[in-house]
């Protein structure tokens, strides 16, 4: 949520202090005050920024150094979600520059909640890390295992291939960087490819 919600109470002022002074009106309180985000306010003085309504007796979320009733921060100022438009009034998701409910962040294959999870991105779609992998992952042709981020790979023959995985298919020597010949589409070093 942006705004936070706040307390405030209700504090008497005896003759032997100083009197406090109210941040709305800039007076000096002579009687009881509200004590509030580390101001006072005189009582009449402690309101919603929009609706003007008396804070005492309900809720307030402060925005910004402004204070609002708990109805104006949700109506006017408190984020909507993506996906349900509604208000998001406790904690957040922020992805794809966008705000959200954490139940209405899902993956767009498995509609499954990914919350504050890890997630990865495919045009512009969230998706949980299990279907990302299953589809768009790329699996070595050579170990069938997946390239994952940062790992060293290369393409040849169709495929991907894990950087050590690349070997003559007869005497699995690195084929990386070197020149090689193909026989039934498999790679194999130049002495077994003219065998």
């Amino acid at each position: 949520m942006k705004g936070s919600k706040g307390s405030a109470s209700l504090t008497r002022n005896d003759n032997n202090n100083q009197p406090a002074v109210c941040h709305s009106c800039g007076i000096s309180i002579r009687g009881p005050y509200i004590s509030a985000i580390g101001r006072c306010y005189c009582v009449d003085h402690f309101t919603c920024s929009n609706c003007k309504a008396n804070l005492v007796d309900c809720g307030f979320v402060e925005e910004n150094g402004k204070l609002y009733c708990e109805n104006d921060f949700e109506q006017y100022l408190a984020p909507r979600c993506a996906k349900c438009s509604q208000s998001i009034l406790k904690e957040c998701v922020h992805a794809l520059e966008k705000t959200w409910h954490p139940e209405c962040f899902t993956c767009s294959a498995c509609k499954k909640s990914i919350g504050t999870g890890s997630f990865h991105v495919e045009e512009g779609e969230p998706y949980c890390i299990e279907d990302y992998r299953r589809m768009f992952q790329a699996k070595c042709t050579s170990c069938d295992f997946p390239i994952e981020p940062g790992d060293k790979y290369l393409e040849a023959l169709g495929g991907t291939y894990h950087v050590e995985c690349f070997n003559c298919s007869m005497c699995q020597v690195s084929l990386n960087g070197q020149p090689f010949l193909v026989k039934n589409n498999r790679p194999y070093c130049r002495l077994h490819g003219r065998s």
